[in-house]
């Protein structure tokens, strides 16, 4: 597989996993569960240079695109990642202005998938994410003794005939059974029942909107960003020009991560700041979360991240239980 490109994966680091390069399929670890940072970092990098330019002298003036584009591979992408990803395909692409930034480092990626099974933080259960139908080429489900493989692609089916001698097409009713019991084992680990994330969620941030607790979590939010940085789906960004001190007009254009819940992000023409308050800018960042991002429904994937990241205890199932909890 490596000859069709570079190969990442999730490996280990100190205590944690990270999607990065590898030149061995041993040193990936496939009973990860999630990573630091999600995959978007190779689609939508943190820092991203555009293009650079030189202004000249007179009228002369160069403008050159950076293409860094190449073919890869990334391999061992769970269920909710790749749902995330297809989130960010509808931000980035199928818009009325595709990005062409991400769209050839999209193209150029092979998606394999693999299976996993759920710990605490895991919620994609709540969020219809914990299965994938779109996004991947390949996707391996692993029922211990073997693995079943789903083919998404003419590219994923190029790659199964390319190694025959690896694959079985003939599925026995053993199989299907076996895959049956391995989805209700899946099924049986979640520890969150709030039934689907779009039952009324809607209606309940519309009526809670003014709702004290929002109160509660601005005084105790820290406005750090790490909510937006380690989700999935999160794509704001700014993009800032750079010249060198040394050469006049000489320089470069550079896209970087934002967060909607740095201080200053909503701060228009006029130092007007439309999002003053924390409790503010959490009600935006969980409208996109739960209700709508774009036109496309809520674009939370139940990754668990936001429980695990965040240092004082503000996630989606800490919001979802105060909508849905009852006053006596």
């Amino acid at each position: 597989m490596s000859t069709l490109g570079d190969v990442w994966g999730p490996t280990k680091k100190q205590d944690k996993y990270v999607f990065s390069k590898i030149n061995s399929f041993t040193t990936m670890n496939l009973d990860y569960l999630r990573t630091i940072l999600p995959i978007k970092k190779l689609f939508f990098p943190q820092k991203q240079e555009l293009f650079s330019f030189n202004l000249g002298e007179g009228n002369k003036k160069t403008i050159k695109a950076v293409d860094d584009s190449k073919h890869r591979i990334l391999f061992g992408l769970h269920p909710c990642e790749i749902n995330a990803l297809n989130i960010q395909d509808g931000f980035f692409m199928f818009g009325d202005y595709s990005d062409p930034y991400y769209e050839d480092l999209r193209n150029n990626t092979i998606v394999v998938g693999y299976s996993c099974l759920p710990d605490n933080n895991c919620f994609c259960n709540f969020t219809g994410t914990s299965d994938v139908d779109e996004g991947y080429d390949l996707f391996i489900n692993n029922l211990d003794d073997y693995y079943l493989v789903f083919v998404n692609s003419t590219t994923g089916n190029d790659i199964v005939i390319q190694n025959q001698e690896m694959f079985d097409e003939d599925i026995s009713k053993i199989d299907l059974n076996n895959y049956k019991k391995w989805v209700n084992k899946r099924n049986s680990m979640f520890k969150h029942e709030y039934g689907d994330i779009t039952n009324n969620i809607t209606k309940l941030m519309d009526l809670n909107y003014n709702d004290e607790f929002w109160d509660k979590l601005g005084e105790e939010c820290l406005s750090c960003g790490t909510c937006t940085i380690s989700c999935p789906t999160c794509s704001c960004y700014n993009v800032v020009d750079k010249l060198s001190v040394g050469t006049i007009g000489l320089g470069f254009r550079e896209r970087e991560w934002d967060s909607c819940q740095l201080p200053q992000f909503s701060v228009v023409a006029g130092n007007v700041d439309f999002r003053v308050t924390r409790a503010s800018r959490l009600k935006l960042y969980y409208s996109h979360k739960l209700v709508t991002y774009g036109n496309d429904g809520p674009s939370c994937v139940g990754c668990g991240r936001c429980i695990e990241q965040c240092p004082v205890d503000i996630n989606v199932l800490r919001v979802v239980k105060n909508l849905t909890e009852v006053d006596l």
